[in-house]
């Protein structure tokens, strides 16, 4: 992402002036927004062989063979503030383990208690699975896309989950409130623990294409590590997919939320990501549009956003782990939900040989 512009401003992994104050301003040193800490950690042993102005070969493992990506000059060497940078993700004392983020951050600092920062010089591309790597698009194919199409209004929307109607209903209607084009840029990178696998998650994802109107909608998966830091994690996607040519962004009411704490407290309160990110749309240079989630009416057959259910409406809708237990119990997913196409792909993933009950 920082070799192919997802990450502009950003030019390396941050130093230390510019980690501080991301952390504690979510600005960079120059002033610029940028919510999340971008760091490479390295042990006390590698740390010792390093010295400002030296050079690293940044190296990605795929296949079992090492493919030199980038040439790293050092700018910077410190040791991070392990709490400071935990309070990013979220303010508890001592800090929350059962966020994803603080629990990896709280293991590597034991085991690579230091950071190096720099600007990167790329030698090559990284690579991806060759399952979906033809539909991993860089800020520059995808402008350049755009550019080709005549589309000048863009809206993005980012999920790390499968889609199903509700979620059609839902870009559609935000592109018909904005006039614009769509980008469905699912993350196929580390996602939240128990998530559903990114080569799954894919196929689902070309199935629902085939629903949108032509010319209407484009896929592009993007290849991010998700922080699950909900408001900033907010803030972040939506700057991604600026540099990635949005206009607009949907960001949902629990945007990249990682569930409930130690304390039995969900670590973000819905709308909080949507407040942030509109207290800082102009900073940021899209629009922001937010939607609730949207529910099924059986009385109208259709669905409405839950804020524009009228009195007495009874509304449905079924949760991810609900559908996973229906599933692997072999019971029937109602035709409201979901597309026949997505459902047997889950259903081969998740309970190949279960019997469907009738």
């Amino acid at each position: 992402m920082i070799l192919n512009g997802g990450f502009s401003p950003l030019r390396g992994f941050m130093n230390e002036d510019d980690y501080i104050s991301v952390i504690n301003t979510m600005h960079l040193k120059s002033g610029l927004l940028w919510p999340i800490p971008i760091t490479l950690e390295v042990t006390e042993e590698f740390k010792n062989k390093l010295s400002i102005g030296s050079q690293i070969t940044l190296n990605q493992n795929f296949n079992s063979t090492l493919h030199p990506l980038a040439i790293l000059t050092i700018q910077s060497i410190y040791s991070p503030d392990i709490s400071l940078e935990a309070a990013v993700f979220h303010s508890s004392s001592p800090p929350d383990d059962l966020h994803p983020s603080i629990s990896y951050l709280l293991q590597q600092s034991i085991s690579h208690p230091f950071y190096i920062g720099g600007q990167i010089s790329g030698i090559q591309i990284p690579f991806h699975d060759p399952s979906f790597s033809t539909e991993i698009f860089s800020p520059t194919q995808l402008r350049s896309l755009f550019s080709r199409n005549s589309f000048s209004n863009i809206t993005f929307f980012q999920t790390r989950n499968p889609l199903h109607k509700s979620h059609l209903q839902l870009t559609l209607a935000a592109s018909l409130k904005l006039g614009s084009h769509l980008v469905l840029h699912p993350i196929v990178g580390v996602t939240k623990p128990g998530d559903v696998d990114s080569d799954i998650r894919v196929r689902c994802y070309r199935e629902l294409m085939n629903y949108y109107p032509k010319g209407l909608a484009v896929l592009s998966l993007l290849p991010l590590a998700m922080r699950m830091a909900g408001p900033k994690e907010a803030v972040w996607h939506a700057i991604i997919r600026k540099n990635y040519g949005a206009t607009s962004f949907i960001v949902g009411r629990d945007h990249a939320g990682p569930g409930f704490g130690r304390d039995g407290k969900k670590f973000y309160a819905d709308e909080a990501a949507l407040d942030l990110v509109r207290s800082l749309e102009s900073e940021i240079g899209i629009r922001v549009v937010g939607f609730r989630g949207m529910v099924w009416v059986e009385k109208r057959g259709e669905y409405v956003e839950e804020d524009q259910l009228e009195a007495g409406e009874v509304a449905k809708e079924i949760s991810g782990t609900e559908l996973r237990r229906r599933i692997k119990q072999g019971e029937e997913v109602p035709d409201w939900f979901s597309f026949p196409e997505v459902v047997k792909i889950l259903r081969e993933a998740w309970a190949p040989g279960v019997p469907l009950k009738k």
